[in-house]
């Protein structure tokens, strides 16, 4: 690894992929635009690099442990986030806030703290983390020259991490993708849920359905009187 990792990362993981996501996103003719080079990356690929990139980087300074309620299938395995120290996400990025929220010591799902990240807003998931990525992690950043090309090391060396722990942890390191595209899964069944039942006139206050037709019968009979 080119740099001297011991003192932390000068950014957090999010930031680091939101910004040069062409070293850990695979490529697409459509999808999400970098900043910094003339690359465009899937979303769905950008969108579990995210994850992927804070959970490893959690996970090699100590203060997480990741492991499974299962092996074999990653897709059916579910990966347990136990805290073991310190969880500051101004350090960690957005992904970690739900952990400092929590206890040392205490355990959570990766499912439910990426939905506790996403929050409901009926945006696309994918599109929903890079929102909140930039929001509370990017947006009030500035970056000189020089600032740029030192996080691009960075990021490099982040990306050299997750390749080691691809090869190292290769169950739970796909079973981290997985949970993170379930997340999504869900999410985005939500949200066409949501609107299809809108469409039809759903109401989720009460739980029935709205006529959403227009009667043009006034209901009067023309050639009657009005009885007051």
């Amino acid at each position: 690894m080119s740099y001297n990792s011991s003192s932390g990362l000068y950014a957090p993981p999010t930031v680091l992929v939101y910004m040069f996501p062409e070293y850990f996103a695979e490529r697409g003719s459509r999808g999400f635009r970098a900043p910094y080079s003339n690359v465009t990356v899937k979303y769905d690929s950008l969108y579990t690099a995210l994850v992927s990139a804070s959970m490893w980087y959690m996970f090699y300074r100590g203060v997480v442990d990741l492991r499974l309620t299962g092996y074999g299938d990653p897709s059916s395995s579910w990966v347990v986030v136990a805290k073991r120290g310190d969880v500051n996400p101004s350090e960690y990025g957005c992904l970690s806030k739900p952990l400092a929220e929590i206890s040392v010591g205490s355990e959570v799902y990766l499912y439910d703290v990426i939905t506790r990240t996403l929050g409901y807003s009926g945006v696309d998931p994918y599109q929903q983390l890079l929102n909140v990525v930039y929001q509370m992690d990017v947006r009030s950043l500035t970056f000189s020259a020089y600032e740029i090309e030192r996080y691009r090391r960075h990021a490099a060396w982040l990306n050299q991490l997750l390749s080691y722990y691809c090869y190292s942890q290769p169950h739970i390191y796909r079973s981290v993708i997985s949970n993170a595209l379930s997340v999504a899964a869900t999410a985005r069944a939500t949200v066409k849920s949501k609107k299809s039942k809108k469409a039809r006139g759903y109401d989720e206050d009460y739980g029935d359905y709205v006529d959403m037709s227009y009667d043009t019968d006034s209901g009067f009979d023309d050639g009657g009187d009005l009885d007051f």
